[in-house]
C-alpha cells in the first residue's frame, strides 16, 4: 500500500516561523573556539569552551571538537547543534565529513523543521547539507515535542531537499500509545511545492451516495498543469471515478472535469452514467478575450444522485457557451453562442442563443454632452414547438448632457429604440407576427441637489447631506401585442430601480411611461472615520398616465397613484448594522414588497451573526402570489480552538425550512477537526424529499488532512443571511 500525501500547499502548525535564507559563502571550513591545541605528529586539533563550525550553509555548534585534518572528519561532542537553512538537529556526539558535507551519528537526535513546524526524534542519522538525509527509528509531529497529540513512527526516514519531499517507511500514526494507521511507504512535501503522489483520503455521509470514500491521486505534470484523479467509493451508487485536468499558459487557463459511474446499484436503467465540464479563458491581447464553460451529463438525475462537485460550480441552469470579445476605450464587441444541457429539465423553458451578437458604443464630450449606441443581434431557439423561436434586432442610440458639479447634478437623455423580429414560428400566442418591428423613444430627465451641514447625532459628530432628487420618464405607447417575450421580465424590487428608464428588462417590451420619481436621501458622515453610518432614502413614483404594456402572462399589472419605496441603513456601532427597503402602494396594501435585516459583526472576536426577513408578493391581479421567508446565519468562535457555524432558511408560507447547515470546528496548535452537516430541500413543491449530508474533516497540520476536502479552509457561514435569499427567488 502506498500513502503519498500530496498538497499543493501544507496547513503549518503554530510552531512554524518563517525561513531565514543563509548565503552559501564558501566551501572553506571555518572554525571559531574557546580554546585549542595543535598535535603536530597525529595532525589533530583539540577545540573546546565552545565551538562553532561553518561550511557553506551549514553550522555546526558543540562544547568540543576534534578536528582529524588528515582523516578529513570532525568528531564534536556535548549539545552539538546542527542548523541548516529551514532544518535544526540536536544530539550529543555527531562525526562530520568535511569534503562530503555530511553528518553521521548514532546517538538519538532531536530534529525541528523551521518551515512547517515539524519535530521529533531519529535513532540514528546520515545527514547532508545538499541532497538526502536519512534517519532510523524516527518519529514525527508538528505538535509541542513535550506532549505530542498525534505523531508518526517510522523505522526509515529520508529528507530529500532537492526534491522537497519526506519519505518513511512502515509508517504508524499513533495518538498516545493507540495505533490510528498503518502504512508500509508513505511520502509528502516539506515545502509547500505540489508533488505527484496519494492524496489523503476523504470522507462523506449523504442521502443520496451514503458512505462516501475518496483517495485522490494527484499528477504533477508540469509546472503549468496538473491533474487529479479521484476513486469515490459509496455505499449507494458503487464506484464513481472521477477526475480534473488544469493548465495554465500564458494566453489560456482552464481545468477539465469528468466523472463515470460504470455501476451505479442504486440506478433504475442499465445505461452508464456519467458528466464531464470544459471550462476555459482566454486573453490574446489586452483587447481580445473568449471563454468557453461546457457541460454535459447523462441524465437529469446525475448531480442530485452522485452529490458531484460540479453541482456547486453551476447555477439554476446548466448554459453551456462559447464568448468571443473585443473592449477599446470607449467600444466593445461580443459574440456568444449559448445553449442548455439536454438534460436539463429546469432549462427546458430557457432560450438558445445562436448567436447572440452585441455591440456597445460610449463616449462623452465637451460641454457635458455624451453620445452612445447598443445594438444587438440574437437567434433565439427552443426545442419546444410551442414557443416562438427566431432572429431578433434591436438598436438603441442615444444623446445627451450631463453635468456634475459639488452641489448636485443633472442629465437630460433622448433615447431610440428600433427592434425587429424575424420568425421562424411564432409559438401558441395568436397575436405574436413572423416579421414585425417596432419603434419607440425614450426622454428622460434627472436631477439631485446636494445641501450640506455639520450636525451631532447621539454624540457623532458628522457631515449630513440632504439630497432631494427628481427623475421624469416619458416613453409613448406603443402597441407590442405582436411581439415575441424571449429575454424580458419585470425589473426587480430595489430602491435603484425607480430610476430605470424601462420598467421591463431586455428589449423585448419597452414600458410606456409618464412618471415622475421623487426622491430624497439623507446621509450622515462620521467626521472622525470618515464612515457613512446613516442612510436613509424614500422615493415616489407619480404615475401620470396608466401603464397599458404588459407581458403575455402578467396581464392587468397594477398601476397606482402614487408607488412608494423606502430604504434605511445604519452602520450603528462598530459591531451592529441595520439595512430595511420596503415597496407599498396606496391602492393595495397586499402588493408590496419587503425586506429587513439586522448584521452584528466582530471580527477581533470571531463573532457574527445575521437575521433577515424578506416579503414579496406578485404584482400580478390576477395571479397573486406571496413568498415568506426568513433567513439566519452566525459564525461565533467560542474559544481560541471552538469554532461553530449555522444558516437556515425558513419559509413562513410553506412552514418548512428549506436549507439547514450547522458546523463545528475545533482547532488547536498542530491538528484540527471540522464537521459539517447540511439539509436541504430537493424540490420546493415537495415537503418530502430532502438531501441530507454529512461531512467531516480531520487535519493534521504540517503533514495533511484525512476527511472531506470540501470546506475550503475554515467553514464560514454565508456573508449575510440576505445572500440565501438568491438561491429562491
Amino acid at each position: 500500500m502506498v500513502a503519498n500525501s500530496t498538497m499543493a500547499a501544507v496547513e503549518h502548525s503554530c510552531l512554524a516561523q518563517p525561513v531565514t535564507s543563509i548565503a552559501d559563502i564558501s566551501d572553506d571550513l571555518v572554525i571559531d573556539a574557546g580554546h585549542a591545541s595543535w598535535n603536530m605528529h597525529s595532525e589533530k586539533l583539540q577545540m573546546g569552551g565552545g565551538v562553532q563550525l561553518r561550511q557553506k550553509s551549514q553550522h555546526i555548534s558543540a562544547n568540543s571538537v576534534t578536528y582529524d585534518k588528515r582523516g578529513g572528519r570532525i568528531d564534536a561532542t556535548g549539545n552539538v547543534i546542527i542548523r541548516q537553512p529551514g532544518y535544526s538537529f540536536s544530539t550529543q556526539e555527531i562525526t562530520y565529513f568535511v569534503d562530503e558535507k555530511r553528518v553521521e551519528t548514532s546517538q538519538p537526535v532531536s530534529y525541528r523543521l523551521i518551515e512547517t513546524g515539524g519535530n521529533g526524534t531519529a535513532g540514528t542519522s546520515n545527514i547532508t547539507i545538499d541532497g538526502v538525509s536519512s534517519f532510523s527509528d524516527i518519529s514525527y509531529s508538528s505538535c509541542p515535542m513535550e506532549d505530542p497529540a498525534w505523531r508518526l513512527e517510522a523505522s526509515k526516514m529520508k529528507i530529500d531537499r532537492e526534491e522537497g519531499t519526506l519519505t518513511a517507511h512502515n509508517v504508524h500514526l499513533k495518538a498516545g500509545d493507540t495505533t490510528l494507521l498503518y502504512v508500509p511507504y508513505f511520502q509528502f512535501p516539506i515545502d509547500g511545492k505540489r508533488h505527484t503522489g496519494l492524496l489523503l483520503p476523504s470522507i462523506r455521509v449523504t442521502s443520496s451516495t451514503g458512505t462516501e470514500l475518496m483517495a485522490p491521486y494527484y499528477l504533477n505534470l508540469a509546472p503549468n498543469y496538473d491533474a487529479t484523479i479521484y476513486p469515490r467509493i459509496t455505499t449507494k451508487r458503487g464506484l464513481i471515478l472521477g477526475g480534473e485536468f488544469r493548465y495554465l499558459t500564458e494566453q489560456y487557463q482552464g481545468i477539465l472535469e469528468a466523472e463515470i459511474a460504470p455501476w451505479d446499484d442504486d440506478n433504475q436503467g442499465d445505461d452508464l452514467r456519467y458528466m464531464w465540464r470544459w471550462r476555459n479563458q482566454a486573453q490574446f491581447s489586452p483587447h481580445l478575450s473568449a471563454e468557453i464553460d461546457y457541460t454535459h451529463v447523462s441524465d437529469s438525475d446525475y448531480l442530485d444522485d452522485m452529490q458531484s462537485r460540479l453541482e456547486k460550480s453551476t447555477d439554476s441552469y446548466r448554459e453551456r457557451f462559447s464568448t468571443l470579445s473585443y473592449r477599446d476605450s470607449y467600444w466593445d464587441a461580443s459574440i456568444k453562442f449559448a445553449d442548455f444541457d439536454p438534460t436539463d429539465l429546469d432549462a427546458t423553458d430557457a432560450y438558445e442563443r445562436l448567436p447572440e451578437i452585441l455591440f456597445n458604443w460610449r463616449k462623452f464630450h465637451q460641454n457635458g454632452l455624451f453620445s452612445e449606441i447598443d445594438a444587438g443581434y440574437t437567434r433565439f431557439e427552443n426545442k419546444d414547438s410551442s414557443m416562438a423561436a427566431g432572429n431578433r434586432v434591436d438598436l438603441q442610440p442615444a444623446t445627451g448632457i450631463e453635468l456634475l458639479r459639488p452641489w448636485g447634478s443633472f442629465k437630460a437623455k433622448l433615447s431610440g429604440r428600433y427592434t425587429s423580429y424575424s420568425l421562424d414560428r411564432t409559438g401558441i400566442n395568436p397575436k405574436v407576427e413572423k416579421d414585425t418591428t417596432r419603434t419607440s423613444y425614450t426622454a428622460t430627465l434627472d436631477g439631485t441637489l446636494v445641501y450640506e451641514r455639520d450636525t451631532n447625532w447621539f454624540g457623532i459628530s458628522s457631515l449630513q447631506t440632504l439630497e432631494p432628487r427628481l427623475f421624469y420618464t416619458y416613453t409613448p405607447y406603443t402597441n407590442q401585442d405582436n411581439l415575441p417575450v424571449f429575454d424580458s421580465r419585470l425589473a426587480d424590487f430595489s430602491f435603484d430601480n425607480l430610476f430605470r428608464e424601462n420598467r421591463f428588462t431586455g428589449p423585448d417590451r419597452v414600458g410606456d411611461a409618464n412618471q415622475l420619481v421623487t426622491a430624497i436621501t439623507t446621509r450622515f458622515i462620521s467626521h472622525d472615520s470618515g464612515l457613512e453610518w446613516l442612510r436613509a432614502s424614500l422615493g415616489q413614483i407619480i404615475y401620470f398616465d396608466e401603464h397599458m404594456v404588459d407581458l403575455p402572462d402578467s396581464e392587468d399589472i397594477i398601476t397606482d397613484e402614487a408607488a412608494f419605496v423606502a430604504s434605511l441603513y445604519s452602520q450603528i456601532n462598530d459591531f451592529w448594522s441595520v439595512e430595511t427597503a420596503l415597496q407599498w402602494s396606496r391602492e393595495s396594501v397586499s402588493h408590496r414588497n419587503s425586506f429587513v435585516g439586522i448584521n452584528y459583526h466582530d471580527a477581533e472576536a470571531g463573532h457574527y451573526a445575521s437575521l433577515a426577513w424578506r416579503e414579496r408578493n406578485q404584482i400580478s391581479a390576477e395571479n397573486e402570489e406571496q413568498l415568506n421567508y426568513l433567513s439566519a446565519a452566525t459564525g461565533w468562535r467560542i474559544s481560541n480552538k471552538l469554532n461553530v457555524v449555522g444558516n437556515l432558511l425558513y419559509s413562513i408560507e410553506e412552514d418548512r425550512l428549506l436549507d439547514v447547515a450547522a458546523g463545528v470546528e475545533y482547532d488547536s496548535c498542530c491538528w484540527a477537526v471540522r464537521g459539517l452537516v447540511t439539509r436541504r430541500a430537493d424540490d420546493e413543491t415537495d415537503d418530502q424529499r430532502y438531501n441530507t449530508g454529512f461531512s467531516l474533516q480531520f487535519l493534521l497540520k504540517g503533514l495533511g488532512e484525512f476527511g472531506s476536502g470540501g470546506f475550503g479552509g475554515r467553514i464560514s457561514p454565508p456573508v449575510s443571511a440576505h445572500d440565501q435569499f438568491e438561491t429562491y427567488y
